[in-house]
């Protein structure tokens, strides 16, 4: 609710600056609403847990507001976690989608989830679902786009983050009000792994 306070006080003001681009409290609000459709299309529900591995980006804020609309439990992960620390935290809370940057500074994350779970290269028609011996609560694979990289290729089991917030159809445009009021302020919103 305060995302959608700020963005009717001040609908042109700045709410995040990145990369020489601005993105107002309006827009902001917008693109969380859009995020919260997405992950309902990809049946993401109130509780579920959708883990974030990714240095500091505009996409987390609107993963963040993005879950918290519609109840699910954003997870973060530390960006310096190798494989084990990975599994581990996905495992532990049950993470049903991963969110993640393709690396950071000298860490490979593609690499790394490709170690713990290679079914993400598996070619395949039809929606991207992840089947993972490993990570077997882990269905939904969103890669951050790459500013330097705009044209590189996710694998098959993944899709990119773009894509991804573009998924969602009528059903959930209809739905999200009604969730979002059903919450409840003492929900939990966010876990984190530091």
């Amino acid at each position: 609710k305060t995302l959608d306070r700020s963005a009717a006080l001040w609908p042109d003001v700045s709410a995040i600056e990145e990369n020489g681009e601005k993105i107002t409290f309006a827009g902001l609000a917008a693109a969380a609403q859009e995020a919260a459709r997405a992950f309902m299309a990809a049946g993401i529900r109130r509780g579920d847990r959708v883990g974030i591995w990714a240095p500091n980006r505009s996409e987390w804020l609107l993963a963040q507001f993005g879950t918290a609309r519609i109840g699910a439990i954003l997870v973060n992960i530390n960006p310096a976690y190798q494989s084990a620390e990975l599994e581990y935290a996905l495992n532990k809370v049950r993470c049903r989608a991963l969110i993640m940057a393709r690396g950071h500074k000298a860490s490979d994350y593609l690499a790394t989830l490709r170690t713990l779970a290679p079914e993400i290269d598996r070619p395949g028609g039809g929606e991207p679902v992840l089947e993972s011996r490993r990570l077997p609560h882990l269905k939904h694979v969103v890669v951050l786009d790459d500013p330097a990289q705009p044209k590189a290729v996710v694998p098959p089991r993944a899709q990119r983050f773009a894509d991804f917030v573009r998924a969602a159809g009528p059903a959930q445009h209809a739905r999200l009000p009604g969730l979002s009021a059903a919450l409840d302020p003492d929900d939990p919103i966010n876990i984190q792994f530091t």
